[in-house]
């Protein structure tokens, strides 16, 4: 498994490069995605994005009704104005929990 990078590593703070659409199916791409699904399952987490394991790349994997789904360059598009606190962690600062503000509903795309 993929070492987990904490903050203040560069990989958290380096601005994530798209995927070209065309290389979604390409091995490195593949095993990205397969090594973030086993990290999530290994963490009990909820997601985990691609720069927590030293990737720059526009890739994430959350649990989708107990499932993990990967998703390649997403974009979150709110739906209807409701916004609800959730107090959320994150893997790479551990022990850190805060109140985030979050649309009640989005689409990703």
């Amino acid at each position: 498994m993929r070492t987990l990078k904490l903050w203040p590593n560069e990989s958290l703070k380096t601005p994530c490069l798209p995927v070209d659409p065309n290389s979604v199916k390409d091995a490195f791409v593949q095993t990205l995605i397969t090594d973030l699904k086993h990290a999530l399952i290994a963490y009990q987490a909820q997601g985990i994005a691609a720069p927590q394991v030293g990737e720059n790349v526009g890739i994430i994997v959350i649990l989708s009704n107990g499932v993990p789904l990967a998703m390649v360059n997403p974009i979150w598009e709110p739906v209807g104005t409701e916004v609800i606190n959730s107090s959320e962690g994150c893997l790479s600062l551990p022990g850190v929990v805060i109140n985030v503000p979050r649309y009640q509903r989005i689409i990703a795309h």
